[in-house]
């Protein structure tokens, strides 16, 4: 059986906070962490808007495409962080009675936006590229010229360090990508020198081939932004770790036999809530049940951030001894399918000739043509019995 049964995980208390710390992140309100991102957005806008100037001259006095275009690279990332300050702004605003958990989405909103402008920046930028390869112009470099290109680089590698860390700290995917992004420019930075180096060498002109290159990738970057962002928008899949981490937690308590079904539903950075099933004995009385749900909510909640929202509950049979066998057979023939990745919340009672479960259905097969088969299987297996199944989603790794 898969993830039925307990797993021997690591806990996440002292180990997490150990890792946490020597990574840099730490705890913070959202107002602090709002707070340092526009801060770090500000110094990108700053840094970029520096070398859109100085490329710019450089670009127009030696009549060089590459170095126009990578002028455009950082005036994109420039708008690029204004507009992450404004997304930044609108989301942290106070929830109201037509958005009652947040605004949190607007920076989903915001990044789409500013993948968006990078596309188009991209595309605008293939297409000059374009026009100087078929109508080659030849560039006349200066030492002073090539000089502040090369600081360019040097400030780039700096100012993508610089804001990956602070966007790790603060827990902004936009930040680490903004950082990751700035990395890459001093790459691009690079190249255009080189193709300058490589003309006053050798009199063979690279420019066009350059820019062409640097206006692939500034199309193949904003083509990833607009696919993560979308993804973000759409629902995606938990992050594998995030969901082991939830489920160690969980399963800290001793009374839990499995932890399934969990959901997550993201509102936006710092703003994400879940929803999990429990297995749990039959013998157990609300008040216990009460007490245990607040408990892991506090804790998840604690240790990840994560607010679960809603805790289910599946009775495990503990009083009829069959049921244990029933079930071992159930699990049997449901994962003899490929198509089977889980069963859980069995329940079953012989006396009255019924059985209950979850089927975590893969998404290569129909859920109702799925449950329709397993169920057929399950009657042959205990004729007379009432079989009731409800087929779940593979929504998440605890699913699978």
């Amino acid at each position: 059986m898969r993830k039925n049964e307990r797993q021997e995980l690591p806990t996440t208390g002292d180990k997490g906070q150990a890792e946490a710390a020597a990574s840099g992140e730490t705890k913070q309100t959202p107002e602090a962490r709002d707070q340092g991102i526009v801060r770090t957005s500000i110094i990108g806008i700053i840094g970029n808007l520096f070398l859109v100037v100085f490329k710019g001259a450089i670009g127009l006095a030696s009549n060089s495409i590459a170095i126009l275009l990578d002028a455009v690279n950082n005036l994109t990332d420039a708008l690029s962080s204004v507009i992450t300050i404004v997304g930044a702004r609108a989301a942290a605003k106070e929830p109201d009675r037509e958005h009652p958990l947040g605004h949190g989405r607007i920076e989903y909103l915001s990044a789409l936006l500013v993948a968006a402008l990078v596309l188009y920046a991209g595309l605008s930028s293939l297409v000059e590229s374009v026009k100087k390869m078929l109508h080659p112009e030849t560039p006349q470099y200066s030492a002073v010229g090539l000089v502040i290109i090369a600081v360019a680089v040097l400030v780039k590698v700096l100012m993508g360090q610089y804001v990956k860390h602070r966007g790790k700290q603060l827990n902004s995917d936009a930040l680490v990508a903004s950082g990751s992004d700035a990395s890459f420019d001093a790459l691009l930075s690079a190249s255009v020198l080189a193709s300058a180096l490589i003309f006053l060498r050798t009199g063979i002109s690279l420019e066009a081939y350059v820019g062409t290159l640097i206006s692939v990738m500034i199309v193949r970057s904003g083509y990833g932004m607009v696919c993560d962002t979308l993804d973000e928008i759409l629902g995606k899949r938990p992050d594998t770790e995030l969901v082991r981490e939830i489920r160690a937690l969980i399963m800290e308590e001793q009374v839990v036999i499995g932890a399934y079904d969990l959901f997550i539903t993201d509102y936006g950075p710092e703003r994400r809530y879940g929803v999990v099933h429990l297995e749990l004995p039959d013998t157990m009385t609300v008040e216990e049940v009460d007490a245990l749900t607040r408990r892991i909510q506090k804790r998840v909640k604690e240790e990840t951030g994560i607010r679960i929202s809603t805790i289910g509950v599946y009775a495990h049979n503990t009083k009829n001894p069959a049921a244990a066998e029933m079930r071992h057979t159930v699990e049997h023939i449901a994962l003899s399918h490929a198509w089977i990745l889980q069963i859980h919340g069995f329940y079953a009672e012989p006396a009255k000739k019924y059985m209950r479960f979850d089927a975590v259905v893969d998404f290569t097969k129909s859920r109702a043509d799925a449950v329709d088969a397993l169920r057929c299987e399950i009657e042959a297996a205990y004729p007379g019995y009432r079989v009731d199944i409800t087929p779940d989603a593979d929504v998440s790794d605890l699913s699978s």
